[in-house]
């Protein structure tokens, strides 16, 4: 009995950090927040390193997301212009961004789900201000931001319409 009970755990574990999930993005460059950098998705596991952006030579953290659970991403995370790969957990926050790339009046179109078939909500504008990460499934980002006062938040298909970049707008 004891052994079933490993094994079915062993099972669960591997599904919840297993999630596959690819997306890019940069640490909020006007801050200097640090970003945890943990072996486990867990706050009171072991604490590989800690990061923060180099603000005065402008030397941003980028990550790409490679793996999910509730809480955290799995992540390969490094300074831009540093060539040094740090991968481990961190912390999902409203620091983890990304821009839009919907230059010159393409609509950028975000859905409910992550599914072109799911409903879907449509906004002609160009947006200037950061996207908040808050999930990823597979090549989907769900994101969060405002925009006039008006909150948007959904699923973007992160190949057509995403900029990882901190210091271009991808254009």
């Amino acid at each position: 009995m004891k052994k079933s009970i490993i094994i079915i755990f062993i099972l669960f574990a591997n599904f919840i950090i297993a999630q596959n999930c690819k997306t890019d993005g940069f640490v909020d460059w006007e801050t200097e927040v640090e970003i945890l950098l943990y072996q486990q998705p867990d706050e009171k596991g072991i604490l590989i390193d800690k990061f923060t952006n180099d603000l005065e030579n402008e030397n941003i953290l980028v990550f790409s997301i490679i793996g999910r659970t509730t809480d955290f991403f799995k992540v390969n995370i490094s300074r831009a212009m540093d060539e040094e790969d740090n991968i481990g957990w961190i912390k999902k926050s409203k620091y983890l961004q990304t821009y839009s790339r919907n230059y010159g009046g393409d609509a950028f179109v975000i859905f409910s789900l992550p599914d072109t078939s799911s409903n879907k909500t449509i906004i002609n504008e160009y947006i200037s201000v950061p996207l908040i990460i808050i999930d990823c499934k597979e090549n989907w980002t769900e994101l969060y931001f405002k925009i006039k006062e008006k909150e948007y938040a959904g699923w973007v298909n992160k190949d057509n319409m995403l900029c990882p970049n901190p210091y271009t707008t991808c254009n």
